[in-house]
């Protein structure tokens, strides 16, 4: 259903995490069919337009579903009170910022310092966690200094691998060398440092995956998952995130695959890397907090926490997406905003959609459960009038073996549980399509 109807009668919880997406890379990796374009520096007016309508886009946002700050006050939009003190120099209260691609840091230098002082111009500084993604070849002094200048507090750097045969054969323009560099340079300059490594790898067929007799894991001629993992943790980073590679079709991976010039990994590998590599974390004081990130506690990313929670965020830039919950208790969907993935439209609004009860209540559910933390009975009651048993009662008494002990509040799986999430998950939508109408 639309949301024209439904939008001048709903009073939205205000948003107090901003995402602003930057479209822009280096080359295209292998694996990526995210909205990107490949920037060679040859249009810089196009790189400046695109990041003053990110930035007016943000502050749009901002004004229709922010948090405004009245001196130490926070006012929520809608109200008489919020209205009365709009200016043009409004700022909002922001608990997290994440500045995601594409690749950040392939901004020149002045590009980058544009658009973190427009983001800064939107805020009124009361932000918990500021992150910024970059890429290993794009990081320099120079915009570790911009970074630290506009209040920038974390950096996600996407290391992949640190093996150079796997970086080539994704299509990352960077050496291990490199890798390592950027995480160093970062460290140095005070920042919080989180890295992303993959597994599950497509290989040459030549590079045979096998089971030697006895052997507990799968033998290849790469360096190991743990092996990585334990070269990050030496250079002193407190969270690392691990996903499986997943194969999109239209990616040039795919079409590898599809020709015989890539092989899969076996269903189990990356099973197998994971576990060894969680059993070296766990004994390094790491903590599972969510299927694909491990954390020292204390430094696990707040920003992905509100996504995880289904707060209300908003999302700025080409192929962005705003979640606005809906205030109060009581049954009721969510709005969706789906900025267009489109530099030509660019300065459009972007396309509203109203999330029905069910399907809310569904991508709540489907991201509570992907944390360790676990679905919050509480806020899901309040929020759509039931408990989740009322959507997925069956499926839940099922898996009931692979639910771990917890505060009586949350509703979690445990780690196998966790590993077997996407099945879960499956099931829990088969039965609310059987059973919920739409609403």
């Amino acid at each position: 259903m639309k949301s024209d109807g439904q939008v001048g009668r709903v009073r939205f919880a205000p948003a107090r995490s901003l995402y602003i997406h930057v479209p822009f890379c280096r080359s295209r990796c292998r694996y990526c069919d995210f909205f990107s374009t490949v920037d060679r520096g040859g249009n810089r007016a196009l790189v400046d337009a695109t990041i003053q309508s990110t930035l007016a886009r943000a502050r749009k946002l901002a004004e229709r579903f922010g948090c405004r700050a009245a001196g130490k006050e926070s006012v929520a939009p809608g109200s008489a009170v919020a209205d009365s003190r709009r200016t043009p120099h409004d700022r909002f209260i922001l608990d997290t910022i994440f500045v995601g691609g594409g690749t950040p840091t392939r901004l020149a230098p002045d590009q980058l310092a544009t658009l973190l002082s427009g983001i800064g111009k939107v805020t009124s500084g009361c932000m918990k966690e500021w992150t910024v993604e970059a890429n290993p070849e794009s990081l320099d002094e120079t915009k570790l200094e911009i970074m630290a200048r506009a209040g920038v507090t974390r950096l996600s750097i996407g290391a992949q691998s640190l093996d150079d045969r796997v970086l080539s054969l994704l299509g990352r323009p960077c050496d291990s060398a490199k890798v390592i560099s950027a995480l160093r340079m970062a460290r140095a300059r005070g920042f919080e440092v989180s890295a992303d490594l993959m597994t599950a790898i497509p290989l040459p067929p030549e590079a045979m995956w096998r089971r030697e007799e006895g052997a507990d894991l799968w033998q290849r001629p790469v360096l190991r998952l743990v092996d990585q993992v334990r070269r990050l943790l030496d250079e002193g980073l407190e969270h690392v995130s691990i996903y499986d590679l997943i194969v999109e079709e239209g990616t040039a991976i795919a079409a590898d695959i599809a020709g015989g010039r890539l092989e899969p990994a076996p269903e189990d590998h990356a099973a197998d890397e994971r576990a060894e590599a969680e059993a070296f974390l766990a004994g390094r004081g790491f903590r599972r907090y969510e299927i694909s990130n491990y954390a020292l506690p204390g430094h696990e990313c707040l920003h992905n926490e509100a996504y995880w929670r289904m707060d209300s965020w908003i999302g700025a830039g080409p192929g962005a997406v705003s979640t606005i919950a809906v205030a109060g208790d009581g049954p009721s969907g969510a709005l969706r905003i789906s900025e267009w993935p489109d530099l030509e439209k660019r300065d459009l609004p972007g396309l509203e959609e109203w999330i029905s009860l069910r399907d809310a209540a569904f991508e709540t559910m489907m991201m509570a459960f992907r944390t360790a933390r676990g679905l919050d009975l509480e806020i899901f009651s309040r929020r759509f009038g039931s408990a989740p048993e009322a959507f997925a009662g069956k499926t839940i008494g099922r898996w009931k073996e692979r639910f771990r002990e917890t505060d009586s509040r949350f509703l979690a799986l445990d780690e196998r549980g966790m590993d077997l999430s996407n099945l879960f998950l499956s099931e829990c939508l088969l039965e609310m399509d059987g059973t919920q109408g739409e609403c």
